[in-house]
């Protein structure tokens, strides 16, 4: 009579088959989880720092034209505040189009008035942000009602300047150059990780609820981010971005 043949062998491989996927499991649950909200806190970052880029970058971008094609400049004490005096304009039917108007002793005319300017929010916390806004004034008197440019700007946040310690001007005139340099800070919130909703419309420290300065170190003269309540340890809520761009005015 045969014997039947012995499944000693069978079941010491599923043994170690059940051993190996218990391995694998317990390193797919204890990885995973890590590899995911790695990938939630590059996304809430990149996310919101192109946000802010595109906030302060649009400033720049709707200034530039008017900036260039102004006849003179002049700015506030306080830097808040940017008058440009434009070229005058007419219709010239050779051209099919406006062209500047030349004065009798061959230099262009004064036009319209354009004025960018800096206003604080009233009801503002945090670090004291604003909206940029666009006010054009006919060569005439007439006033136009001033357009909003950008919102959740802010000033107090511009890296520091090197001579007087102060965060930079949001204009400045130099007029050995003859050019305008516009410095624009922009705030993006970062989503949270679990409801993917913002933490906070303003920059203000996630860790205890401080707010935001700029602080002078050895190896940052242009103001590391500190909050007022917990000093270095800040950790802002928000993305913060600055652009920097410097202006010729083209026309006299």
């Amino acid at each position: 009579m045969r014997a039947c043949p012995r499944q000693g062998g069978s079941r010491g491989a599923v043994l170690i088959e059940l051993i190996m996927t218990t391995i694998i499991g317990a390193l797919l649950v204890s990885v995973l989880p890590s590899f995911y909200f790695a990938y939630i806190k590059l996304w809430r970052q990149e996310t919101a720092s192109l946000g802010a880029s595109q906030q302060a970058s649009r400033v720049i971008r709707r200034m530039k034209s008017d900036i260039r094609n102004s006849r003179s400049g002049v700015t506030s004490s306080d830097g808040s505040r940017l008058t440009l005096v434009m070229p005058a304009l007419a219709y010239n039917a050779a051209c099919q189009g406006m062209t500047v108007v030349i004065g009798a002793d061959g230099s262009q005319i004064n036009g319209d008035t354009v004025e960018y300017y800096f206003q604080q929010d009233p009801n503002g916390t945090g670090s004291r942000g604003g909206n940029v806004y666009r006010q054009l004034t006919r060569a005439d008197g007439t006033q136009k009602i001033p357009r909003l440019v950008a919102d959740s700007v802010y000033p107090s946040l511009n890296p520091l300047s090197t001579s007087t310690g102060s965060p930079l001007p949001v204009f400045y005139h130099d007029a050995d150059k003859d050019t305008v340099i516009v410095a624009v800070t922009a705030s993006e919130p970062k989503p949270s990780a679990g409801t993917f909703a913002p933490t906070s419309l303003e920059p203000i420290c996630s860790r205890d609820g401080g707010d935001l300065v700029r602080v002078a170190t050895d190896g940052k003269p242009e103001g590391a981010i500190h909050c007022t309540n917990c000093g270095a340890r800040a950790k802002p809520g928000s993305e913060l971005v600055t652009y920097r761009t410097e202006i010729r005015l083209r026309n006299h």
